[in-house]
């Protein structure tokens, strides 16, 4: 069986990003990171909408909260 060619980076489909969404960086311990993928793998989501979801409902918690959010 002839191996196929791979296509070239710069002609592979880009996926369509958000306008008006931004790439940011974060560093996770190793532990915090296993469980991202978990929970993630688990809801069959991507890594990136876990941690948009979790900040959202943390967000919404706090603005409800009507006073100081504890984080801990």
């Amino acid at each position: 069986m002839a191996k196929k060619k791979a296509t070239p980076h710069r002609l592979r489909a880009k996926k369509p990003v958000a306008k008006h969404k931004r790439q940011v960086g974060i560093m996770l311990s190793p532990t915090a990171q296993e469980n991202l993928i978990e929970i993630a793998e688990s809801h069959g989501i991507s890594k990136s909408t876990l941690v948009e979801l979790l900040i959202r409902q943390s967000f919404r918690r706090y603005q409800e909260s009507g006073e100081e959010y504890e984080l801990i």
